[in-house]
């Protein structure tokens, strides 16, 4: 009896350790496939609809999973693993613009309407680009401090590329009380 208890315990053991193994080697793929979401936030990353401080704009693209490999396991739901993660496409960085439908005036030039000012001032304006879809933009107090904006309604414009050369474009209207 303590030799059948014993062997149980020894396959059953073998066959925990075998799926954790192959659990622990699987892979999601993943695609960014749509526009997604595009928000603002203030500097508690609560969202808002109305600018009248430092702010933070992120847009949210859609992403699909498209595959897995190695999704055989026993116990899978049982452990607190995860597979891999790799994208299929990825956003170019170079890609990201930015605009507003109407003019402001920085550092006393005039940026026209429609106009990307990405990359305005790299020290005041700062983009943050991921592999998975998301791109965050941050308007210091410093940046807003050079700019001059109209008060009123507002629509920014996103745009991206992905590495397969799908576009990528989003609107957000917000309001402007500096």
């Amino acid at each position: 009896m303590k030799s059948l208890l014993l062997k149980s315990f020894v396959f059953y053991t073998m066959v925990m350790v075998i799926s954790v193994t192959i659990q622990g080697c699987c892979e999601n793929e993943y695609r960014i496939t749509g526009n997604g979401t595009f928000e603002v936030f203030d500097k508690g990353f609560g969202p808002i609809d109305t600018i009248n401080d430092e702010f933070y704009i992120r847009a949210y693209f859609e992403i699909m999973e498209v595959g897995m490999q190695n999704n055989f396991s026993l116990i899978n739901s049982a452990l607190a693993t995860s597979c891999g993660e790799k994208y299929l496409n990825e956003l170019l960085t170079n890609t990201v613009k930015l605009s507003l439908d109407k003019p402001f005036n920085y550092d006393g030039k005039a940026i026209e309407a429609n106009s990307n000012f990405i990359n305005i001032d790299s020290a005041k304006l700062l983009v943050t680009t991921t592999f998975d879809g998301v791109v965050e933009i941050r308007a210091t107090t410093d940046f807003l401090s050079s700019a001059a904006f109209e008060k009123g309604q507002h629509i920014f414009h996103i745009y991206a590329e992905t590495t397969d050369g799908l576009v990528l474009e989003n609107e957000l209207s917000v309001y402007f009380d500096l």
